[in-house]
């Protein structure tokens, strides 16, 4: 019945790893020790605890040394461990039913605490009768300790009372002894005020054979078990395990579980191999796993259907569309390939793929909430495969990409996962009876049929540079794999622009989601059919998916002649109108910042915090601008309405209803993400029209727009005329703030648009070039609007650009005499000229060192400064064939682009796809080698050519065909 320090050495228990017991339980180390698993472990059990219970004269630490460790890891789980500890000393103040009373005050607090749905015990000697009188007591009382006590591990537990070990006349000594020292001990107690807890220790006296306390409690607790059994109700299981010198129930015991006697003295039975075998044998944690699993397969399938349900109702795209005369896969026809593919085990990966805003994840969505409600409705044993949609555009990974290879990203995905499900689960299903745990997750992979949908797959490798394409493809199970190993499908979401996309194609089934076909598009909004056709093919791309479609249709509104840009506008007042969004006093200019801001951010998902502290600072600046015009006695009506627009989004309650529009969805508690990039990408080009039509030039400060923002912002201020005032005050700003992408931006909006200029401001823009200014700004506005003097064939004719390139004729030279002029910006004026038709000097070497600190930062990740930079720059190079008049612009964005990638210092976009216009035979080289009136353009293509091979070796001459199914 008592323990010894000696006793744990007899037996030869090992020491415990460090860090095993919590430092500091948050009931203090005067109940025992606590063991806190590892939530994020792939062996955690959620919603058990093991219950350790030491006997008299011993304490929590000597009982049982390293045993609960040794019992976790051969068990194969981590489970919660409390090694309860009560004063139990010869000269302690304490008797059964209170060291019982202690007990359970722990018990509740902690399964309050942690929600414990299901609790082992493990007890030694006395410790025995100190569980069975609270389980006794809670049994009569709350029950909430007995209901959820599922097996119960007795090692030499006196049931009768002691008869072996201490003979019954050296148990009566000790009570002797006890009583005649009890005055003593009484004294110390009081002198002491209760610090030193001294007193009759009436645990030993409880203990006689056969005694009226523990043939009581004895005949409590068997009635109990009788009364569950006659039932037919679950109660907990014993094993009972005892020494040669123990004495067991007979009855009660023996009716409630089963027995074992080992070769052991009482002190060390519970390190005797054949008792912990016998524990791990006959423990209950295997099925109640299976049982958790299963609870967990339900509580997931149905967070998966509610959460699409919410996504689908916030975003209005709860229609599948059908068009029966369409060649491509419509989203009907991709939905049921789908469908269809997951029935064949050995299709491993299946890839889907389209443009912008044609409803991939619509299609991905409905699939995952099909899938889950067929794994709902099915009988219990008949459940078949359960679909997980992982938004992994959303998911953020931390760490350095070693720890991302193989296994290791699969392992950052579901962890990423799971704690981005649980924040769903708590607002969506706060009931659940736990988190969503990795160990369930990684369980069910391993061998459960599970289909896993990775949506956004673009997004997530842009958001994360540690993670190349090729390292997210051959972490992903692919059809070569052994189908009898793991049934687990992967379907992958991801635009067709992403770069690098047919390594994603290689082992996959491949899925494309074209554009709406004409026949849908006349039939749902004709007047838009007959407009596209006289659009270039990106403009037709963008307005013909369902997402422009859909809300033309449901509003039953016919576009008017106008640009792709403006019907897009339409199509999002039809949608606004529709929820009386301006009857309410809202604008355009709330959901156009709260895009800007997610776009800035490089985030699809913000919490209301995040966007409220960013649209204040962003509130700030346009009050800035707005004080500095009013100084100046300008400060127009327009602008004040504008800010003041701009305020509500400031405010908490206008910012939700902000985001309760079509264009958001909310994800987890307070934190919304953009439904989607064709929605986004039209309110940042409405803001950058914003910033310029109201000459808000901080607006434009610290980030680069991509070039098809520059060309349709100038589409939306039509009705605008750019003076020289604005231009000043641009260039004044850009100074002032030595930021480049100021005058950058409103010099690409200039050059790349339409919008209309005054001569005055055309000359002051081109003049500019050779102020002091940032020399990335000069380079970009020189480039820019070098592009626009030369068009060949505008739209209509282009009063603006005869100005601006006489302009440019002037400053030129100026620029090449400017000590501050590197070897790329004097190759940018230099083929300029040439392009101008005035003779300069001959070409000169490129030297990317100075000009390289333009496009990176010194940090070793990039900024968001860099990344938009080199967004802008690598988004370019796709337009230079049909704007052939950007070439000079762009070879010499291609070649800092080159230069940064050998160095090391260039975006994952960046080097996922320059190989792409680095080809040999590619449209890019064809169109370099025939561009006559500047050959410098291709020699300086050659020597990006040059960089490129000496970094990686001779390119493949079909790697641009490269494809699999």
């Amino acid at each position: 019945m008592s323990d010894s320090n000696s006793a744990a050495a007899e037996t030869g228990a090992r020491a415990l790893p460090h860090g095993f017991w919590s430092a500091v339980p948050f009931f203090g180390n005067k109940y025992g020790m606590f063991h806190q698993a590892d939530v994020e472990s792939r062996h955690f059990f959620p919603g058990v605890l093991l219950v350790f219970i030491h006997g008299i004269y011993s304490n929590a630490a000597v009982c049982w040394n390293d045993l609960p460790h040794q019992l976790l890891a051969q068990l194969r789980f981590d489970a919660d461990i409390l090694n309860f500890q009560y004063p139990a000393g010869f000269c302690s103040n304490i008797s059964t039913p209170e060291a019982a009373a202690q007990l359970e005050g722990l018990l509740s607090s902690l399964i309050k605490q942690s929600r414990y749905q299901d609790i082992l015990f493990a007890v030694h000697s006395a410790g025995g009768l100190v569980l069975k009188q609270m389980l006794v007591s809670d049994f009569s009382g709350k029950n909430e300790i007995f209901s959820r006590t599922r097996q119960i591990f007795n090692f030499g537990v006196p049931h009768h009372g002691s008869k072996k070990g201490y003979s019954e006349f050296g148990r009566k000594v000790v009570v002797l002894s006890e009583l005649v020292l009890y005055p003593i001990t009484s004294i110390v107690r009081f002198a002491s005020q209760g610090a030193i807890g001294w007193g009759r220790n009436r645990i030993m006296c409880e203990l006689e054979h056969d005694g009226k306390f523990v043939t009581a409690l004895e005949r409590q607790y068997v009635d109990i078990i009788n009364t569950l059994d006659q039932a037919a109700k679950s109660r907990p299981e014993s094993l009972e395990i005892s020494g040669d010198n123990d004495t067991v129930s007979d009855s009660g015991a023996g009716r409630a579980g089963t027995q074992i006697r080992v070769r052991e003295i009482h002190t060390s039975l519970k390190f005797s191999p054949i008792a912990i075998q016998a524990v791990l044998q006959r423990n209950v944690l295997d099925p109640l796993w299976n049982q958790r699993r299963a609870e967990y397969d339900l509580t997931v399938a149905q967070l998966m259907v509610d959460r699409v349900q919410v996504i689908e109702d916030a975003t209005g795209t709860d229609r599948i569309i059908d068009e029966p005369e369409k060649d491509g896969l419509d989203q009907a026809g991709c939905l049921a390939q789908l469908r269809r593919l997951l029935t064949d085990r050995a299709r491993k990966r299946l890839l889907v793929s389209g443009p912008v805003g044609v409803g991939k994840s619509v299609v991905l969505r409905r699939l995952c909430k099909e899938e889950c409600r067929r794994f709902l409705d099915a009988d219990g044993n008949q459940r078949g495969t359960l679909a997980l949609f992982f938004p992994i555009d959303r998911l953020t990974l931390d760490g350095g990409a070693k720890e991302y290879e193989g296994a290791g990203l699969q392992l950052a995905l579901c962890r990423a996962w799971v704690k981005q499900a649980n924040a769903i689960s708590k607002e969506l299903a706060p009931g659940a009876p736990a988190p969503i745990t990795l160990s369930w997750l990684l369980a069910r992979l391993q061998t459960d049929a599970t289909v896993v949908i990775l949506d956004g797959v673009d997004e997530f490798i842009a958001n994360h540079p540690q993670v190349s394409i090729e390292a997210f493809s051959r972490a992903l199970p692919s059809g070569s794999e052994d189908p009898s190993q793991r049934d687990v499908r992967i379907i992958l979401g991801a635009r067709e622009s992403l770069w690098g996309l047919e390594k994603l194609r290689i082992g996959s089934v491949h899925l494309r989601l074209s554009p709406l076909g004409k026949g849908t598009v006349a039939r749902l909004v004709p007047d838009l059919a007959a407009m596209i056709d006289q659009m270039n093919e990106a403009d037709q791309q963008m307005l013909s998916t369902p997402l422009v479609v859909n809300a033309l249709s449901n509003a039953s509104h016919s576009p008017r002649q106008h640009s792709a840009i403006k019907i897009i506008q339409e199509a999002v007042e039809s949608l606004l109108e529709s929820k009386r969004f301006f009857e309410r006093g809202f604008t355009l200019e709330q959901l156009a910042l709260v895009a800007w801001i997610y776009y800035r951010r490089f985030r699809r998902e913000l919490s209301v915090g995040e966007i409220i502290d960013e649209a204040q600072k962003i509130v700030a600046d346009w009050e800035r601008d707005a004080d500095e015009a009013a100084a100046e006695g300008r400060r127009p009506a327009a602008l004040c309405s504008c800010l003041e627009h701009l305020k509500q989004v400031s405010n908490l309650e206008s910012l939700r209803a902000l985001l309760q529009q079509v264009f958001f969805f909310p994800t987890k508690a307070a934190s919304y993400s953009l439904s989607n990039e064709g929605w986004r990408d039209f309110f940042v080009t409405f803001y950058l029209s914003l910033c310029v039509r109201h000459n808000h030039a901080t607006g434009l400060s610290g980030i680069a727009f991509q070039v098809e923002h520059y060309k349709r912002a100038g589409d939306l201020l039509e009705d605008f005329r750019v003076d020289e005032n604005l231009v000043s005050s641009f260039v004044s700003r850009a100074q002032s703030h030595q930021d480049p992408f100021i005058v950058g931006n409103l010099a690409s909006v200039l050059g790349v648009s339409e919008v209309s200029i005054l001569a005055a401001a055309s000359r002051r823009a081109a003049q500019a070039c050779g102020q002091d200014l940032h020399p990335l700004g000069r380079f970009v506005a020189t480039s820019r609007l070098a592009g626009r003097a030369v068009r060949r064939h505008p739209a209509k004719y282009d009063s603006s650009a005869p100005d601006i390139l006489h302009g440019l004729r002037q400053v030129l030279p100026d620029i090449l005499s400017r000590p501050d002029c590197d070897s790329v910006m004097r190759s940018l004026c230099l083929c300029c000229l040439r392009e101008l038709g005035l003779q300069g000097e001959p070409p000169v070497a490129l030297d990317p060192e100075k000009a390289l600190h333009w496009i990176r930062d010194d940090s070793s990740e990039s900024s968001e400064r860099t990344r938009s930079i080199q967004m802008s720059f690598l988004s370019a190079q796709y337009t230079t064939k049909e704007f052939p008049e950007r070439s000079i612009a762009h070879i010499h964005y291609l070649y800092l682009l080159t230069a940064a990638r050998v160095k090391g210092w260039a975006i994952p976009e960046v080097s996922e796809q320059l190989r792409v216009f680095l080809d040999p035979g590619s449209e890019t080289e064809l169109h370099y080698k025939s561009y006559s009136s500047v050959p410098e353009l291709y020699q300086i293509y050659q020597e990006c050519q040059r960089m490129w091979q000496e970094f990686n070796g001779p390119l493949p001459l079909a790697f641009g065909a490269m494809s699999g199914e």
